[in-house]
């Protein structure tokens, strides 16, 4: 049976690419969740609009963690981001906390992509890639506070946590924004379709005691999430209509189309939920 390292590995091939495609130009290209404030508006449906919308809301989501998490008071040590995608959450962290932050990805890939986008930004003595899997760091209480948005969701977090932990000084932050299942009949096709490993927060939370780390506050964002899926739904139509009809792209937008209304629906009734989280450790 393939490793879950290599699950991720071989999921996250050749996609580097359509991230940047769909979610870019950059340097911040962000690969997660959006928050609105309020539902976004109806107005101007065209690909422009939905594009700049869904890179408003996906910062958004990164200032509203950031001011539920306190991270300003670790502005002065290192940071790990674990999971960074394509680094646009890394950036984000440098430019606005001023500190050194490791990019870390299990994807060889992504990292030419963070180095090149730190570049752009002008971030790129701040943001140092890493080629790394979470469950196999070493590098023992080097940091102050990690981050991980929406990639705990990929690990087995009873491996994970333990190596995170262990990564953190003790009194160190760790900050989380992620999806978690409440019915649990979804933890199947939602693993299924991103090659994860997703749980409920009660899981979460036995998991992060066992390892050291302590849950200090949470917060249930998923009416702010949900609508992500609606703005994901109008450019897959997009990109569909420039898609010949007889081809492979043209089979996995449609099986996209299919997946994110589903998604969008357990979003909505409650069977899937989005959370913020802030952890110490102890």
């Amino acid at each position: 049976m393939e490793s879950t390292a290599g699950a991720i590995r071989q999921h996250y091939e050749g996609r580097t690419s359509r991230i940047i495609a769909r979610y870019g130009p950059g340097p911040r290209v962000h690969y997660h969740m959006t928050y609105f404030d309020t539902p976004p508006p109806a107005a101007d449906p065209s690909e422009r609009a939905t594009r700049a919308r869904l890179a408003q809301a996906q910062e958004r989501l990164l200032e509203r963690a950031a001011e539920f998490w306190d991270i300003g008071r670790y502005a002065a040590g290192e940071l790990l981001d674990i999971g960074c995608g394509v680094g646009g959450g890394s950036i984000y962290w440098a430019q606005r906390l001023g500190g050194r932050v490791t990019a870390c990805t299990i994807s060889p890939e992504q990292i030419p992509a963070v180095a090149a986008f730190s570049r752009q930004a002008r971030v790129g003595h701040l943001v140092t890639p890493l080629l790394a899997d979470v469950c196999e760091l070493t590098e023992d209480g080097r940091y102050e506070a990690a981050v991980a948005v929406e990639s705990l969701c990929h690990m087995p977090v009873d491996q994970a946590l333990p190596r995170i932990r262990a990564a953190l000084r003790t009194g160190g932050g760790f900050f989380v924004e992620d999806g978690f299942v409440v019915d649990r009949t979804w933890r199947m096709p939602f693993n299924d379709y991103f090659a994860s490993r997703v749980g409920t927060f009660g899981d979460f939370v036995t998991a992060a005691g066992h390892a050291g780390l302590a849950v200090e506050d949470t917060r249930d964002i998923t009416r702010h999430t949900r609508d992500f899926w609606l703005q994901t739904l109008t450019l897959l139509d997009f990109e569909l209509e420039r898609c010949a009809e007889d081809g492979p792209e043209h089979a996995r937008l449609l099986r996209s189309v299919h997946w994110h209304s589903r998604f969008l629906r357990a979003w909505y009734d409650g069977s899937i939920e989005s959370r913020l989280v802030r952890l110490r450790a102890v």
